[in-house]
């Protein structure tokens, strides 16, 4: 089976992100990654460095009509600084990164967002507090995703071999004490009934998870816990199943499951 260079993603991924990109009602969320207003320095990044980088057209910034003045970047901008930090720490080379660059920088349509894809992953994981991460595959293809995301498409098709940076601490350093209120009361991530389906992954608890589709529609999710250490008489008497499977050896109960639906 042939490898994949891309995450496949669920179509309400590309509903979301079509939304993010084209929806007036998140502009504001757009604007806060997309203004360049921070003056602060990458205290792990010295000017030598970044200078070396703008020169080699990684990075952008603006500065002072002299072109002297202080550099101000952007979240997305020093999102991206970052991330180009952790590829150097794997040896890619700054060539190899400027493609990386230029896969994941936006078209004029997407306007304001210079990094569209970042940007999504970013407020999401804000939000919702999803971890993501980059992945770049060895043709140099990037593409970014959540845990839940990359293992449902390693489950459908194997990927190709990849350098994986996780997002979640990027993120935390570059946004610490800033007023994100506009990203976080964002609304186009998830429906209510994804929620209720991304809750129950997140639980922990249930070995297994079916979810029904009605006309395109989630309507029901079947939520299973696997060996269950309670009495066969307590879990009966706690109502709180809609199947309940008891395995024996030798006449003995070793283990009991227990299966909940929920109409979404």
């Amino acid at each position: 089976m042939e490898k994949r260079s891309v995450i496949r993603k669920p179509d309400s991924f590309h509903a979301r992100y079509e939304s993010y990109l084209t929806d007036q009602a998140n502009l504001e969320t757009r604007t806060i990654f997309n203004d360049r207003i921070f003056r602060e320095k990458l205290s792990d990044l010295s000017y030598r460095i970044l200078n070396h980088w703008e020169k080699n057209q990684l990075i952008d910034s603006e500065r002072g009509e002299d072109g002297k003045g202080w550099r101000t970047y952007s979240l997305a901008d020093m999102i991206w600084i970052q991330t180009i930090g952790e590829l150097r720490k794997f040896g890619l080379p700054l060539d190899v990164i400027g493609t990386v660059k230029m896969q994941l920088q936006g078209t004029p349509k997407d306007k304001p967002s210079r990094f569209p894809l970042i940007e999504f992953y970013t407020a999401q994981f804000l939000i919702e507090k999803e971890p993501c991460y980059l992945l770049v595959f060895d043709d140099f293809v990037p593409d970014i995703g959540t845990g839940l995301e990359i293992d449902m498409a390693k489950a459908n098709a194997p990927l190709a071999n990849y350098v994986s940076i996780s997002l979640d601490d990027i993120i935390y350093k570059v946004t610490q004490e800033k007023d994100l209120s506009g990203i976080k009361e964002s609304k186009v991530f998830l429906t209510e009934k994804e929620m209720k389906v991304l809750d129950a992954v997140r639980d922990g608890k249930y070995g297994s998870i079916k979810i029904k589709k009605v006309n395109g529609e989630l309507n029901l999710i079947e939520k299973t816990e696997y060996n269950l250490p309670s009495m066969v008489s307590d879990l009966l008497k706690t109502k709180d199943y809609d199947f309940i499977e008891i395995n024996r050896e030798d006449g003995v109960v070793v283990g009991m499951n227990r299966t909940l639906k929920e109409k979404l």
